[in-house]
This record gives structure tokens, C-alpha cells and sequence, in this order.
């Protein structure tokens, strides 16, 4: 599990899965997650069975192209390698996503290029924002990821931000 630090929690943050990479990308099979004290959250896939099996004891069926926390970025990334038109301002992804004992519908909206000034300078970054329904049973308030197209899209910055306001950011710091 990566352990990110969550100063304005005084905690910690662990999150791992474990995937497979497949012709159209990741697939996890497993999930992870712990923040601080809390009793830890995870999802076991089965596709033989077609199920998601969460710890909780919750089940729901396997959609086509699920994807986690930690590889729905990967997965961004790599579809915008391959599709860039689904990514042009104005466009928006639809990904099945993990959240709290469910699956989700997610859908994210292509914001267009914007300047980022990073510790490693400035970047061009395409803005990804996760559209949040109403409804979600996540308690993420926002989702949002720049991907970098001088860096073959990958991620220069990871942005979740919390219902209750507190926020995980994660900046490339170098070059």
C-alpha cells in the first residue's frame, strides 16, 4: 500500500490495490483503503462470478471497465493517449468506479488545457473534473486530475477533496 500523509488529519492515508493490465488497460482485482484510525474499506473482484465483494459484506455486479481510485487515473490516462477527441474541452469519460460499498457511475468533464504553475515549473495540463451526482455514496466532494500531454498524459497533479472540506493534493515535483 502507498501511505500518502494527510497533515491536516494528523493521519495517514493508505491506499493499495492490486490489477492486471489487459488490451483496453487495468483491471483491479483487489482494493485497499485506510485512512487514519478508521476501519479499513476493500473490494475483492470476482469475475468468474461477475461481483464486486466489498469487506463490508455489500456485494454489486462487475461492470465492464471498472476501474479503482488508484488505476481509474491510469486508465485516463491511457484512453486519452488513445482517444484525444473524447478529451477536447467540452467532452466527458464515462468510467464505472469503486466507491464506499458500491459501484459508481462516474462520469468525468474534459475542462481543456490550463497552466499550472508546479514546482517543476510550468505545465500545460488537460483538467479532468469527475462530475459528483447527487447521489454518490462516496464521501469524495471532488476528483479532479491534470494529465500532461508533453509527458505522454501522465498525471501532474491528483486533486480529492472531501465533503468535509479537507483536501489530498498530489503535485509532480520534478521534471
Amino acid at each position: 500500500p502507498r501511505e500518502p500523509v494527510l497533515p491536516e488529519e494528523g493521519g495517514r492515508q493508505l491506499v493499495g490495490d492490486v490489477e492486471r493490465e489487459v488490451p483496453d488497460g487495468f483491471e483491479p482485482e483487489r482494493y485497499y483503503e485506510q485512512r487514519g484510525e478508521r476501519v479499513p474499506r476493500t473490494a475483492a473482484i470476482d469475475r468468474a462470478e461477475g461481483r464486486v465483494r466489498f469487506g463490508s459484506g455489500q456485494q454489486a455486479p462487475l461492470a465492464a471497465g471498472l476501474q479503482d481510485r488508484l488505476t481509474v487515473v491510469l486508465q485516463l490516462s491511457l484512453l486519452a493517449r488513445a482517444q484525444p477527441g473524447r478529451f477536447e474541452r467540452g467532452g466527458s469519460i464515462a468510467l464505472p468506479l469503486l466507491a464506499s460499498g458500491g459501484v459508481e457511475a462516474a462520469r468525468f468533464d474534459s475542462l481543456g488545457l490550463e497552466t499550472l504553475e508546479l514546482p517543476a515549473g510550468p505545465v500545460s495540463a488537460l483538467r479532468l473534473v469527475k462530475r459528483v451526482a447527487a447521489t454518490a455514496s462516496t464521501r469524495d466532494a471532488t476528483f479532479e486530475v491534470w494529465l500532461d500531454p508533453s509527458r505522454d498524459m501522465l498525471p501532474v497533479r491528483i486533486r480529492l477533496g472531501e465533503i468535509n472540506g479537507r483536501a489530498l493534493d498530489q503535485i509532480i515535483a520534478a521534471r
